[in-house]
């Protein structure tokens, strides 16, 4: 009895990792470019999806950092095709006041199965913002 208690305990440590969120490798943002201009900053960007279906409910979060300062967020919901191979690119733009030599941008993707999590991930990503 206690050999299947421990051999099942020791097959659901191993198998655990795949049944909750998606990994990094599943999905990936890549930003193209990131400019300045006037009142606007202007994010072209696109999403590989390696796995072979659609995936709904994918947050692509994006945070504007000047001098270490969060000055703007931005969150998109959106849905990844079966096959995206990045190749697709898309322009966010974000209203907000600017000088490009001192700005950097943080982005991040996020898709879980359980939201609670992927909301709680968020929220921590966007500490700081207005």
């Amino acid at each position: 009895m206690k050999k299947t208690i421990f051999f099942l305990s020791v097959l659901l440590y191993f198998i655990s990792p795949f049944l909750g969120p998606t990994y990094a490798a599943d999905l990936k943002l890549i930003i193209h470019d990131f400019a300045c201009e006037e009142e606007e900053i202007i994010i072209n960007y696109s999403v590989k999806n390696y796995i072979n279906f659609d995936r709904s409910n994918v947050s692509l979060v994006f945070k504007i950092i000047k001098e270490e300062k969060p000055i703007a967020c931005k969150e998109l919901t959106v849905t990844i095709p079966k096959g995206a191979d990045g190749s697709k690119i898309k322009e966010l733009v974000i209203d907000a006041k600017c000088e490009e030599k001192s700005l950097s941008l943080k982005s991040s993707i996020f898709h879980d199965k359980a939201n609670y999590n992927k909301r709680h991930r968020i929220d921590q990503f966007f500490t700081g913002c207005p």
